[in-house]
């Protein structure tokens, strides 16, 4: 099995679970579960590098190149989902973050990648993916604040690095890397009820620091509005800002060092809850 039929996969059994998950939201309902589902488009800048060496070679790559703006790679454009299940105060959580990247330009100075030499002048054209995932558990922690009651969600999971990243020039062979690496993060997240309908919510997933692990720093912050409610199932718009920052690096002799610092990123979305 290819690396891309692996993710495929994954992002198919992921939309499978979501609809099964909402299809058997009535049943779940009445046995006291609560669920959240919902989606969001970001975009904003982004900065960072993607070093390739092959096989972590001496000579392989130069040194923290290719930078995202000399491949013309300027923005990010993102979509995120998401679940929460919860019954009482204990809570899974589970999504996803779809972000490519994409960019051409001309290089100023001569460039290996993947061992791959790119003359200086020469057009090129680049493709990033630093897709990645989310699971975990939380607990909540209410705390009453007036007349008002603050929701507080520690929680601890694992996160999920699906990466890939091409370069390709008229007339040469093209680099082609790509990986998918498992890493561990705790989070806070925050809800606080503005008025009945209105709420500020922030949430920020940290990683937790492995040898060779894809460190993902995850950070929004959003306006929550719900437009529909009855007493089954409520919507609501949010908008707001978010932050990532994902990094890696390998053990190899020459590593696989990569970093992305996506944002500040703009986030529209909607949410349901049953």
């Amino acid at each position: 099995m290819s690396f891309c039929d692996l993710s495929t996969r994954a992002r198919a059994a992921c939309v499978a679970l979501l609809i099964l998950l909402i299809t058997g939201t009535p049943i779940w309902a009445r046995d006291g579960f609560k669920i959240e589902a919902g989606g969001a488009f970001l975009h904003g800048s982004v900065d960072g590098r993607v070093q390739t060496p092959a096989g972590g070679n001496l000579g392989s790559t130069s040194p923290g190149r290719p930078t995202f703006d000399e491949l013309g790679i300027k923005s990010v454009r993102a979509a995120d989902f998401w679940m929460n299940v919860s019954h009482g105060r204990h809570g899974l959580y589970a999504g996803g973050r779809i972000m490519h990247l994409s960019g051409s330009g001309t290089l100023d100075d001569s460039l290996i990648s993947q061992n791959l030499l790119f003359a200086a002048g020469l057009p090129v054209d680049a493709e990033a993916m630093f897709d990645w995932y989310r699971v975990g558990y939380r607990y909540l922690i209410p705390w009453d604040w007036g007349d008002r009651t603050i929701e507080l969600y520690p929680s601890i999971g694992a996160s999920i690095l699906d990466f890939q990243y091409t370069l390709s020039s008229p007339g040469l062979e093209g680099v082609d890397r790509s990986y998918t690496k498992v890493g561990a993060q705790v989070g806070l997240g925050v809800t606080v009820p503005l008025t009945e309908r209105l709420s500020l919510t922030g949430h920020v997933l940290a990683p937790i620091p492995f040898s060779h692990a894809p460190e993902i720093l995850s950070a929004q912050v959003t306006m929550k509005y719900r437009f529909l409610e009855r007493s089954d199932v409520s919507i609501s718009g949010l908008f707001g800002l978010g932050y990532d920052r994902i990094s890696y690096t390998d053990g190899q002799t020459v590593p696989n060092d990569i970093e992305a610092d996506m944002g500040p990123m703009g986030m529209l979305g909607l949410e349901i809850r049953f």
